[in-house]
């Protein structure tokens, strides 16, 4: 487990997503470790391949849409 978990919700939004986690896997991260979790609102674009190529970051799906 890291020492933060940053949470980033999306859908429909790959476009903006990748340059999210281009910003957030560019920094370094706290002496415990840094997560970043993507929750996945039911996107029907390329959201899961985004977050693929921005490793470590994790997908997961919420297929329930709202907060």
């Amino acid at each position: 487990m890291s020492e933060l978990t940053v949470a980033v919700c999306t859908l429909d939004r790959a476009g903006l997503l990748a340059g999210c986690l281009d910003a957030l896997t560019a920094q370094e991260p706290p002496p415990g470790g840094m997560d970043v979790l993507v929750v996945d609102n039911g996107s029907t674009d390329h959201t899961a391949e985004v977050v693929a190529a921005h490793p470590p970051a994790r997908h997961v799906v919420e297929p329930e849409r709202g907060l």
